[in-house]
């Protein structure tokens, strides 16, 4: 006999199964005859107490940070080393870059850890003795051992250029010393900047090259309004190299002509022994002119980086090394895959990490290994008793064997649909897919599967809205949170909380939580409810949330914000309450929050957001304390 952990929800909601299940024609039956009991409001426990927290920044984290290395946007020689800027802060390397790129690692690394604004750089400049750091959260400044210096330049601005008198951001053109943009600047994306004598070259992301003479920008002749990457050269005869969208141009006497040797796509230029090479989109690095060849095939390149020992190639798969007489040499370098981090789950002493777009990794002993899914669009993850990984994709759910996944199917259809989320109940699963949810039983072979869908909707149980994406098992019923409201689903049938009812603020639930008796409520931007049985809570904040990051968490309720990193809530019962906000300025990476877990068993909290992962040890005691030390 097989030993349940817990509850199932079966057991939670027996109303709900003849109408459910998978017994054949009979259920067929019932479903078309019977009809779930019209659902009343949830009853909420007195006093219903209302609180708008004050919401401050607090103290500073030591938070250890995962990012994606690639695509690489930047580097600098800076003395015997060479610094690479990457979505996760600036990469020092020493000279084995250049003399065993295979065997090359970085001697540190400096990120929002160090004091960086965020993590994404995009822009390196020497200014004297200090290397400034273009930042998506400003411009900073570094001197030579790596130490961050006091002060940032355009706090909370996309720094994106960096010239010997101006700065480049999205939007406008800075002179340093100043604070106003350049007259004719404030709708300018800038990319690239290039001085060349009297000119300041100024690449947009969809004005196309401008030059700034006296004090007066301009359009650059035969250059049409599209992106331009890149700019490299300067004087006679070759003039400045423009790599944009619409091919290699270059400039002389103020007029662009095209290259005709590369009129596709250029994502950005250099000149390398008198010779112009071009990274391209999907083509590689191409070098032009007298000795033309492909010196790196096939690749999207964001970087071209010349040093006299040879050229540095950022691209979206890694960092590579190019020298004369010898093969591309790919730099290791390890990392979570690029672009946010939407899904985390803690198996063990593992940990799954998905992202937006660019698919699944384990993070193991280290380092991360690639998991091939059959949609790279990561949703969600749960892992089941048996600690194998369930993931949800916009194209269905997938269940992993060790690291090899394959889609999972069920009679009905539904798990080929958009996944929403993926929780664990004891030995259950419960899927939130259109039109609600599929509780999977995987103790089974094939597993066993049970429908509670919405109101009016195939395997009707009274949900309020089809569209789920949170749920939480408590007091012997499923919360179900959806963007129609709230459905509490027990043997008395369903019950329905939506903002009609003066308790729920915003019908739009991203999440759904239960710590023992207690429900938590997370809305989209209205802030959340604290449903427990002797009182219930309703903690307002205008602060915007996305599906899926609400952790109760000890005394403290954590939930991931789109623009204010993690924000952390103490609401003691009858006392002050207030919020607490954490992102780059207090040691997390990322503003926009999308992944929450924790590992209890190690006292470690797991944030997935826009740029990457980032480990709390200690977690609730830096917690506490970061609370605490406002600003």
């Amino acid at each position: 006999m097989r030993t349940r952990r817990g509850p199932t929800i079966a057991a939670s909601v027996l109303w709900l199964l003849p109408c459910v299940g998978l017994g054949g024609t009979g259920c067929a039956l019932l479903l078309r005859l019977g009809r779930p009991p019209a659902a009343t409001p949830v009853r909420v426990a007195p006093p219903v107490w209302r609180t708008t927290p004050a919401v401050a920044p607090g103290g500073r984290l030591a938070a250890h940070h995962f990012g994606s290395p690639h695509p690489a946007r930047a580097a600098l020689a800076v003395g015997r080393e060479t610094w690479v800027g990457t979505p996760s802060g600036v990469l020092r390397f020493d000279a084995a870059l250049w003399r065993d790129p295979g065997h090359a690692r970085p001697r540190a690394v400096i990120g929002v850890g160090a004091g960086l604004p965020a993590a994404g750089v995009n822009a390196l400049a020497a200014a004297g003795d200090l290397v400034e750091v273009a930042t998506d959260g400003g411009l900073a400044r570094v001197d030579a051992g790596g130490r961050v210096q006091p002060g940032v330049t355009l706090p909370g601005r996309r720094v994106t250029a960096l010239a010997a008198g101006y700065i480049g951001a999205w939007p406008g053109l800075y002179r340093r010393g100043a604070s106003a943009r350049v007259p004719g600047s404030a709708d300018l994306r800038v990319t690239a900047l290039l001085e060349c004598g009297r000119d300041l070259y100024v690449g947009t992301q969809d004005h196309g090259l401008l030059a700034l003479r006296d004090g007066a920008l301009a359009a650059v002749p035969g250059l049409p309004a599209v992106r331009v990457g890149g700019l490299a050269g300067c004087g006679r005869p070759a003039g400045v190299h423009a790599a944009t969208t619409a091919g290699l141009f270059t400039v002389a006497r103020g007029v662009a002509q095209p290259v005709a040797a590369w009129p596709r796509h250029a994502t950005t230029v250099a000149v390398a022994g008198g010779a112009v090479v071009v990274g391209t989109y999907g083509e590689g690095v191409r070098r032009l002119g007298p000795g033309a060849a492909a010196l790196l095939p096939g690749a999207h390149v964001a970087l071209l980086h010349r040093e006299p020992r040879g050229v540095l190639a950022g691209t979206d798969e890694g960092l590579v090394v190019l020298r004369d007489g010898a093969p591309p040499a790919a730099v290791p370098l390890d990392g979570p895959p690029p672009g946010p981090v939407t899904a985390v789950a803690v198996a063990g002493g593992d940990l799954w990490v998905g992202t937006f777009d660019r698919g699944l990794a384990l993070l193991r002993d280290g380092s991360f290994r690639p998991a091939p899914v059959h949609d790279e669009r990561i949703t969600a993850i749960a892992v089941d008793a048996r600690g194998r990984p369930w993931v949800g994709t916009p194209r269905g759910l997938a269940r992993g064997e060790g690291e090899r996944f394959a889609p999972v199917a069920d009679p009905r259809g539904w798990l080929g649909r958009h996944v929403n989320a993926v929780r664990r109940h004891g030995d259950e699963l419960v899927v939130a897919v259109h039109p609600g949810l599929v509780v999977i039983d995987p103790a089974h072979d094939p597993p066993r599967f049970r429908y509670y869908g919405a109101r009016g909707h195939e395997a009707d149980v009274g949900l309020v809205g089809p569209t789920v994406y949170g749920v939480a098992v408590a007091r012997g019923a499923l919360w179900v949170g959806t963007d129609d409201g709230l459905t509490q689903l027990a043997a008395a049938g369903p019950r329905d909380l939506t903002d009609l009812g003066d308790v729920l603020p915003d019908n739009w639930i991203n999440d759904v939580r239960a710590r023992r008796d207690e429900v938590y409520v997370l809305t989209l931007r209205s802030g959340f409810l604290r449903l427990a049985p002797w009182r219930t809570d309703v903690i307002a904040t205008s602060l915007m949330t996305s599906p899926g990051v609400l952790l109760p968490l000890g005394e403290r309720v954590l939930f991931g914000t789109n623009t204010h990193g993690l924000a952390v809530a103490d609401v003691p019962p009858g006392g002050a309450a207030h919020i607490r906000t954490f992102g780059p300025g207090e040691g997390l990476a990322s503003r926009l929050v999308t992944a929450l877990a924790f590992d209890p068993t190690r006292d470690r909290l797991w944030i997935g957001g826009a740029a990457g992962l980032d480990r709390l040890d200690d977690a609730r005691r830096a917690l506490a304390r970061g609370a605490r030390e406002v600003p």
